[in-house]
């Protein structure tokens, strides 16, 4: 492969990525923070808004101590990655690791929608 066919290649690479991306947000909030709005929402990359269901906050409230509820920052990203293997995901920080366990050990996250 020539130099030039590298470099649009590496740079398709980076916009792919980029794209595939837009959806994540600029930053997170805390549960509390969260249960504190009215409308409890983060802006994503390309700007648009993620609404949070305020019966998912509450579950996670009734989940966790009140001194967790600062702790936890959402939404809680899930990354999954084909080298990670079948099945296998990550997610970052120890209060959303506490939360994805415990809903998937004791709930059916399902009913919640």
């Amino acid at each position: 492969m020539s130099e030039r066919e590298i470099l649009w290649e590496e740079l398709l690479r980076e916009e792919l990525l980029r794209l595939a991306n837009v959806h994540l947000p600029y930053t997170k909030k805390s549960l509390k923070e969260l249960l504190s709005e009215k409308y409890p929402h983060v802006v994503c990359r390309d700007g648009t808004i993620h609404m949070f269901r305020r019966k998912e906050l509450e579950f996670l409230k009734n989940m966790l101590t009140e001194d967790e509820w600062d702790k936890i920052l959402l939404p809680i990203i899930i990354e999954l990655n084909p080298s990670y293997g079948e099945g296998a995901a990550i997610v970052r920080g120890e209060m959303e690791v506490k939360v994805v366990f415990f809903a998937k050990k004791y709930y059916d996250i399902r009913s919640l929608f």
